[in-house]
């Protein structure tokens, strides 16, 4: 009987922080601040409930408080103040939510509820995608228009303020977690094909974007997430290969399916469309500007959020057409916190892949603390031999695997598309994948 509220305690512990962390997302997509502050303060609640976990701090640590640092000051020098207020104060509840993460989610257990949970999110997302298109193309069909490209930011209406390029990065950025179901589900055959059914439904979803960025970095996060796996021994190179061709052949299949139902969704990411090229060039000129801009504000740049406001202002002989941002997020940042602030991510982005490497490096002697304090106290047990079949689910590395897979797919897409700071939902995704990208996960 004495046991049992210890094991309520322990099954409190572990559940917390996922629900906090969930409730923070729900907050922050509604558009609700003053819940969203209130979400952060229980965000540490969690310390109550964990026990010799690892508090110091490590380099990363120390690159996240930078940008908070920079995004402060930046907020200081901002040409605009008013309008790098949101910026500031989603990146320091990314910052927040990425140490909660680091502390609190330390067992596979954990990663399991908060990957379902995420997961659920995204296949609502992509549900709703799938039916919003279905009602617009069949709008526009019936009035005898079939060329869907051309109407492509009507089809799928975002809530909450949202453009349709944030909806569909909030999207990819919960196809990662939906993969990395597989590897926390049972082993046992009938549950495998369950558990890549979400999965399924929101890369349906990305094809429906008709974004040749969002539809390459699908592509990229199978070869990344095949990749990595690889490279850590996860599974062999021969396994990793046959992932990765089913994985395309699968992308195919849906591609040619919902090509068969709306027939210029297949054209849409051929690159000679007229359009395409015109925004192509558009990209090229808007990326011309932003490079003036930045040598005229080198050192802070001129504020979150006031890269579209200044690039309208600045004369321009080449009409390029109503400017938002400038439609690449490192030219983001060079614009908007200067050399100083990109320098600052820079770091962040140096740190989170050299930490990332070491967990993830063949025959890695790097182990959790929790193992090395078993091992200081006697409890000396034999390494685990990995084994490279295609059902192997205990090391942790797998989901590694997964969560920066689909940081190098965002990246890959932010490169031509700047979003990730537009709304405080995707910097906290972000934030989460990159907390779980270099997690030491206790088993």
């Amino acid at each position: 009987m004495r046991a049992q509220p210890h094991l309520f305690v322990d099954a409190v512990a572990k559940i917390l922080p996922v629900a906090i962390l969930v409730g923070l997302l729900t907050a922050s997509y509604f558009g609700l601040p003053r819940l969203e502050l209130c979400v952060v303060g229980l965000l540490f609640v969690n310390l109550l409930f964990l026990k010799h976990n690892e508090t110091h701090m490590h380099a990363l640590d120390w690159s996240v408080l930078l940008i908070v640092a920079v995004e402060l000051l930046s907020f200081m020098f901002s040409q605009y103040q008013a309008n790098s207020i949101r910026t500031a104060v989603a990146v320091t509840l990314a910052a927040a939510t990425f140490f909660a993460v680091r502390i609190a989610i330390r067992t596979k257990q954990q990663m399991a509820l908060l990957c379902l949970a995420l997961t659920l999110g995204g296949l609502c997302i992509a549900l709703s995608t799938i039916h919003q298109f279905a009602e617009s193309a069949s709008v526009l069909r019936g009035v005898g228009l079939h060329n869907l490209l051309a109407f492509r930011s009507q089809l799928v209406l975002a809530p909450s303020r949202w453009v349709t390029g944030e909806w569909f990065t909030l999207l990819m950025l919960t196809l990662p977690f939906a993969c990395a179901l597989q590897f926390l589900s049972s082993p046992l055959a009938w549950a495998t094909p369950f558990s890549l059914i979400p999965a399924l439904v929101i890369s349906a979803a990305l094809m429906l974007s008709l974004s040749r960025s969002i539809f390459w970095s699908t592509i990229i996060f199978c070869f990344s997430a095949c990749g990595l796996m690889a490279f850590s021994h996860v599974f062999s190179l021969r396994t990793s290969l046959a992932i990765l061709a089913i994985s395309l052949l699968i992308l195919l299949i849906i591609l040619l399916c919902e090509s068969a139902l709306y027939p210029s969704i297949f054209r849409s990411y051929d690159s000679q469309q007229t359009s395409q090229i015109r925004s192509t060039y558009g990209r090229l000129a808007i990326w011309h500007q932003s490079i003036r801009l930045f040598l005229e504000h080198p050192i802070w740049g001129v504020g979150s959020s006031n890269a579209g406001l200044e690039l309208t202002s600045l004369q321009d002989p080449e009409s390029i057409g109503a400017i938002t941002n400038t439609f690449s997020f490192p030219l983001e940042i060079l614009v908007e916190k200067g050399a100083v602030g990109f320098l600052a991510y820079v770091a962040f982005l140096t740190t989170l892949s050299r930490k990332a490497f070491v967990i993830l490096r063949p025959q890695s002697c790097t182990r959790s603390r929790f193992t090395q304090s078993r091992t200081r106290t006697g409890n000396n047990f034999p390494p685990r031999k990995e084994t490279s079949g295609p059902l192997h689910l205990a090391s942790p590395k797998a989901l590694i695997c997964c969560f920066g897979a689909g940081l190098i797919a965002l990246s890959s897409r932010e490169l031509v598309y700047a979003s990730v700071l537009q709304h405080a939902s995707t910097v906290i995704m972000v934030a989460i994948l990159s907390a779980l990208a270099c997690a030491e996960v206790n088993t």
